[in-house]
């Protein structure tokens, strides 16, 4: 992979210290777990990525807490893991990522063709999204997201995708940790005035 998760990322010590840690990063970077990816690709090591599965809850006060994770979650990729990929990462990660649009897309052509077998397939599209999402959660996760918060679910696949749309097409500044910064191509942080 060419990111890894850095909080259940497993590297030995000599090997950690060989290619650099965490050296230089604490000033100018957030995109740890991406540059000490880029560090051990360089030494031309390899990372693999093992199956897990691990729940993450991110508690978002406000809407604006929300906006504000999700323009740094596409942000610190577009900033400072694309301009290192290859362009055969660059089209599969496009690639794996292009059926998110899906559903925003069949409610615009739904909302244009005024068509019965439009809404259908939008109905069937998003009832095998959150069954989908019904069955993971279940399975893996061992919980369910209380039936009245379901179809915040369904909104989420509606618009999530172009949050992340107007997320990537925006400037390069981000709140963390209460700081104003700007991320510059390449992944380095500067405190923004």
């Amino acid at each position: 992979p060419f990111t890894l998760t850095g909080h259940i990322y497993a590297l030995r010590r000599e090997v950690f210290e060989a290619v650099g840690g965490f050296g230089g990063m604490e000033a100018q970077r957030v995109d740890d777990d991406h540059e000490l990816a880029r560090r051990i690709s360089r030494a031309g090591l390899a990372s693999w990525q093992t199956p897990m599965v691990y729940d993450v809850e991110n508690a978002l006060p406000s809407f604006a807490a929300y906006r504000a994770q999700m323009k740094r979650w596409f942000l610190f990729p577009r900033q400072a893991m694309l301009p290192d990929m290859s362009a055969r990462d660059r089209h599969l990660t496009v690639l794996g990522s292009a059926a998110n649009l899906a559903p925003p897309a069949i409610t615009l052509l739904a909302l244009v063709a005024r068509r019965g077998a439009v809404w259908r397939t939008l109905a069937l599209t998003l009832s095998l999204m959150l069954g989908i999402y019904v069955f993971l959660e279940t399975t893996f996760l061992h919980r369910q997201t209380p039936r009245a918060q379901l179809p915040l679910v369904v909104l989420s696949e509606l618009f999530t995708p172009l949050q992340i749309l107007m997320s990537l097409r925006s400037d390069d500044t981000f709140e963390w940790r209460g700081q104003r910064l700007r991320m510059q191509r390449g992944g380095k942080v500067t405190a923004r005035e």
